[in-house]
């Protein structure tokens, strides 16, 4: 059965859409005629992949230097990158909400 979005309550609705836009759920995989309209973000060509490419030698790089680790799991440096990360998805959260109290579909 497809999903309606707008049967999802907010909170459901927007970790669907992170996680299409990461790439952390495949958009063949979600049954959704809005799917078409979110893209994951991270494919191959687009910026935020271009961005964690470099953000990966980097973090290798780091890693190596610290503690001659040529995997990149340093773990201070992995601790930053977490953070990053849990910001980014705080910052988009709270974005996607004021769209909803902008948009006027507040539940």
């Amino acid at each position: 059965m497809p999903i309606d979005f707008k049967s999802l309550r907010r909170e459901q609705t927007f970790a669907l859409i992170y996680d299409l836009m990461t790439g952390q759920a495949e958009a063949d995989a979600v049954e959704s005629d809005l799917t078409h309209m979110i893209k994951n973000e991270f494919e191959e060509g687009e910026e935020c992949a271009k961005l964690y490419h470099r953000s990966y030698r980097v973090r290798v790089k780091l890693s190596g230097q610290l503690d001659r680790n040529a995997e990149g799991e340093n773990p201070d440096v992995m601790e930053i990158v977490d953070c990053y990360e849990e910001m980014q998805r705080i910052l988009c959260r709270q974005a996607f909400l004021y769209g909803c109290r902008i948009g006027g579909e507040e539940q």
